[in-house]
């Protein structure tokens, strides 16, 4: 008898099947611009590879084509993540942030700095041997890993992908090889065959597998909307709906927690130099600044974390992280030229919220569960600490135009403003916020004694008093964990009439 799903075995609401129309149609683009692009990989190298005008063109293909791709790979594994088990959320967190780090973040600097270099004869001698190497061993410790994660992530989501049977299983084994025949068909680049590698077929091979399985994800997500209507589709099928878009929240609230890892370096610096891979050493020039950004968005991390871990167990949490968007949007958006380029930071934070299951939850009023008094006054006292240097910060910005720091400053000190206050609520969430407002604030007075000479530093005696109010909100909210009624999937409106 066929294991191989049934249409009506994944049926699902038609809110998150164009959630998933829209993930078929970002594999299949994202991939058909990439591998495209892949097979105009230029054969000469140093100064010549960039003077080359395919290069651009392939670099340039490779980094929107992997960015449209990443957009719909989380869709493509959510769809099927009930049956690839643990190795198939091992290769999708490998395969996105390999490509993520080797497509994305590094064809930036391919497509634009390589040619600049190679456009000017001063600067040529940096293309010798190819622009690697030049960028220092920091930038080859970045880099080097992503190949590797990138190589395991096509195999492992290819294997997973062929023991689930919801995709072609042919597609599968073009995915699971494909990266491996590019390494062996390497000797092939030196063949001529005009501006196409023969060397980068298998690379073509992997793209045609997912680009098919983007068109298997659009086809059977619309034909379930049918079966979604059936009164026999009902309940299982607004319980299977509800485990997908959890998975699906849960994976994007990991990725966005390890973003925002990415600022330990900034949380960190007032302990110490920073390294940047050309064997400069260089100290921030406000170190405080740098920590007072750091610390908060690890705490965000943190939050996203959890909630990772329990989706349905922190409502409270959810909303603080909506408010951190309109506050980051509203401290911002004044002070920062073309600020819609910077805009996408916001981005992997609006997708936790917009695909938490319960969205009607986030329209309750934080105190609508009752205040829990100690709580909510340490952290209206936390809030009077920092109102000062938030107005401070905001006047230093206006004076100070072109000095952006002021702006963040202001915009992470209201947030941890909120976050305190709302940690004195007795809404699911809001002893998590207890716990992270604590020791953001007990961090951040650590900071502040070790550089109390920094501009904005609140210096060593409001230092120390930060790091005992933090240690006290932090232990206050320890002490009550547990008290507050949880959420379960159980509870969960199964027919999504919130929309």
């Amino acid at each position: 008898m066929s294991t191989r799903p049934q249409p009506s075995d994944r049926s699902v609401p038609v809110s998150t099947v164009t959630l998933f129309r829209l993930s078929g149609v970002a594999v299949m683009v994202g991939m058909t611009v990439f591998g495209i692009g892949s097979l105009l990989t230029g054969r000469a190298g140093g100064v010549a590879e960039y003077l080359d005008p395919l290069v651009r063109t392939d670099d340039l293909a490779k980094l929107f084509g992997s960015l449209i791709f990443l957009i719909g790979l989380p869709g493509l594994y959510a769809f099927q993540s009930d049956r690839a088990g643990r190795l198939g959320l091992a290769g999708f967190l490998l395969l996105f942030f390999g490509i993520a780090v080797l497509e994305v973040s590094t064809e930036v600097t391919f497509a634009f700095v390589g040619p600049m270099l190679a456009a000017h004869q001063e600067t040529q001698f940096l293309l010798q041997g190819g622009l690697e190497p030049h960028l220092g061993k920091g930038f080859l410790a970045y880099f080097m890993p992503s190949l590797l994660a990138t190589l395991l992530g096509f195999i492992a989501f290819g294997i997973a992908t062929f023991r689930a049977r919801v995709y072609p299983r042919w597609a599968a084994v073009l995915i699971a090889i494909g990266e491996v025949a590019t390494i062996v068909m390497g000797p092939l680049k030196s063949v001529p065959s005009g501006p196409i590698r023969l060397d980068r077929m298998g690379i073509l091979a992997t793209a045609l597998g997912f680009v098919w399985c983007g068109w298997r994800l659009l086809r059977q997500a619309t034909a379930d909307v049918g079966s979604s209507s059936s009164g026999r589709a009902g309940g299982m099928a607004g319980l299977r709906a509800a485990v997908v878009s959890l998975t699906l929240m849960r994976v994007v609230a990991v990725l966005a927690g390890l973003f925002f890892l990415a600022t330990i370096p900034q949380a960190i610096s007032p302990w110490g130099a920073l390294h940047f891979g050309t064997g400069v050493r260089a100290l921030p020039l406000h170190r405080w600044h740098a920590a007072l950004a750091g610390g908060p968005d690890l705490g965000m991390a943190v939050v996203l974390f959890y909630l990772a871990w329990r989706p349905l167990k922190a409502p409270l949490a959810v909303q603080s992280l909506a408010i951190g968007v309109l506050v980051f949007l509203g401290a911002n958006a004044p002070f920062v030229p073309r600020f819609a380029t910077w805009a996408w930071i916001a981005i992997p934070v609006v997708l936790v919220v917009a695909l938490y299951p319960r969205r009607r939850d986030l329209l309750n009023r934080p105190w609508s569960a009752g205040v829990s008094w100690p709580l909510f006054g340490m952290g209206v006292l936390v809030a009077i600490f920092l109102l000062p240097d938030t107005v401070r910060s905001f006047a230093a910005q206006v004076q100070n135009p072109g000095d952006l720091q002021w702006a963040s400053a202001a915009e992470h000190l209201i947030h941890l403003s909120v976050i305190a206050v709302l940690a004195g609520m007795n809404r699911p969430g809001a002893r998590l916020l207890g716990l992270v407002a604590g020791a953001v604030l007990a961090f951040l007075g650590a900071a502040a004694i070790t550089v109390p000479g920094d501009p904005g530093s609140w210096g060593t005696f409001w230092g120390g008093l930060a790091i005992v109010g933090g240690l006290g909100i932090a232990a206050t909210a320890a002490a009550h964990w547990g008290r507050l009624p949880g959420t379960g999937l159980a509870d969960m409106n199964l027919g999504y009439q919130d929309g």
